[in-house]
């Protein structure tokens, strides 16, 4: 029983430790590259501005699912890109299909529509959930990933040695 119950405890250790290690490395690849990091389909992003408000606030947190142009609806909120590095996240008002499929949006606090379509090819995704509030601590750790990856890898380690240290002395001690 304490060998399985040591197994798990170590396959638990490992495998959290090899996650880790897998998400800074596409979060840094995907930085180095300049596009916003995604998971498994998802990309996080923090509310700068109050043109959303009151359904997301400033320093919310909202997650982005990829979605194909063709699924998006009157009424989602989508995020979208806007020149080079700026994303804006507001919702559908309508939908045009002349040439090229392009959604009208406003944001919810603002009393017009945005002055251009969004292009179906500036879609980054569609708004599938919020944090309140939980935006600035995202933002800390993605200015500070390097730190906090090297923090946590450092402490994972004494407490592997400390560990491995401690049986010794439990040992000799029996």
């Amino acid at each position: 029983m304490k060998k399985a119950l040591k197994f798990v405890g170590n396959f638990l250790f490992y495998g959290f430790l090899i996650a880790c290690v897998c998400v800074s490395l596409s979060v840094f690849q995907a930085m180095r590259q300049g596009v916003q990091p995604s998971f498994l389909g998802y990309k996080f992003f923090v509310v700068l501005t109050g043109s959303m408000s009151p359904t997301f606030d400033v320093g919310d947190l909202v997650i982005v699912k990829d979605t194909e142009p063709e699924a998006i609806s009157v009424g989602d909120v989508i995020t979208y890109s806007v020149g080079n590095d700026n994303v804006v996240t507001h919702r559908v008002k309508e939908i045009v299909t002349d040439d090229t499929l392009q959604f009208v949006t406003q944001g919810d606090a603002n009393n017009v529509e945005d002055m251009n379509p969004v292009h179906h090819e500036d879609l980054v995704g569609k708004v599938v959930y919020h944090f309140a509030g939980m935006g600035a601590k995202v933002q800390f750790i993605q200015d500070n990933i390097v730190i906090i990856v090297g923090l946590f890898i450092a402490m994972m380690a004494s407490s592997y040695f400390f560990v491995h240290q401690l049986k010794k002395v439990t040992k000799k001690v029996e």
